[in-house]
């Protein structure tokens, strides 16, 4: 079994642990250590073990996945990148819904009530908040946010780094 833990302590970090802590990630049951970048919102995790970031240490993990909770897609993109690909996990609601030959990659995070349609896919380190609705046939890259009710129509293609 993997320990799960969390990298970043701002808002998204927050709702993670939330979700996670009412039974709502698929997967999920515990959310072992919070790895602090900075000293940003620290009081909002005093019930879980809290260590400053250190790459070195990450990548040397065994048994253990990360979650990349940072909003800037930027500084997001450059964590993923800095961690070895088999410690990513994605972190999925149990209300999303995903129609059939639907694709993802890892490290993406899905909150509530996020629907992906027919044959839509997507790649590594993004994050959809609330509401969003992916169309059918929809082909979205790395590294973007996608925020609370968006919809993408069918047949759209989304580069990196992309902000909607």
């Amino acid at each position: 079994m993997f320990k799960y833990n969390i990298i970043g302590t701002g808002p998204l970090a927050e709702q993670i642990v939330d979700f996670t802590e009412r039974g709502e990630i698929i997967g999920i049951d515990k959310i072992n250590t919070i790895h602090k970048l900075d000293n940003f919102n620290l009081r909002s995790f005093k019930n879980y073990k809290i260590k400053k970031f250190d790459l070195k240490k990450i990548n040397k993990s065994i048994k253990e996945k990360y979650i990349i909770a940072v909003n800037n897609l930027y500084q997001r993109r450059d964590i993923y990148r800095s961690i070895k690909k088999k410690l990513h996990t994605n972190c999925i609601h149990t209300s999303s819904v995903f129609y059939k030959y639907f694709k993802i990659g890892t490290g993406n995070i899905i909150m509530p009530n996020v629907i992906f349609m027919l044959k839509s896919s997507i790649k590594n380190s993004n994050v959809f908040f609330p509401g969003t609705i992916i169309s059918h046939n929809c082909k979205i890259n790395s590294y973007n946010n996608i925020y609370h009710n968006a919809v993408i129509l069918g047949s759209t293609q989304i580069d990196n780094e992309v902000l909607i």
